[in-house]
């Protein structure tokens, strides 16, 4: 393993972003609170596992690192709508399969 400024930064944020999200536990029960620390976690996963990327040698945990990176960025856009649309009042998870439609 290789320690490298921009993967030290990565690295940070994940922790500073995983941070924010544990202090936003609390309220998780708000409007919006949830989907939030649901976002906020997805993008700590992301962080971590870029700065961790350029940080490793072998080409097997760089691919599995892609995944986990790839996985956690595909959930951002669905974890945003449904945080407006519950911040907003306008759209809950619950409320006819919303959810289900999102994450498809």
């Amino acid at each position: 393993m290789v320690l490298n400024a921009l993967a030290l930064v990565y690295l940070c944020a994940g922790l500073l972003i995983a941070g924010v999200a544990a202090a936003t536990w609390p309220r998780r029960q708000v409007p919006g609170g949830f989907s939030i620390l649901l976002l906020l976690f997805a993008l700590a996963v992301w962080a971590g596992a870029y700065g961790l990327e350029l940080m490793v040698e072998a080409k097997e945990m760089m691919v599995v690192l892609g995944v986990i990176q790839d996985i956690s960025i595909a959930t951002l856009a669905p974890l945003w709508l449904s945080f407006t649309g519950a911040f907003s009042g306008r759209l809950t998870l619950s409320r006819s399969g919303w959810g289900v439609i999102l994450a498809v």
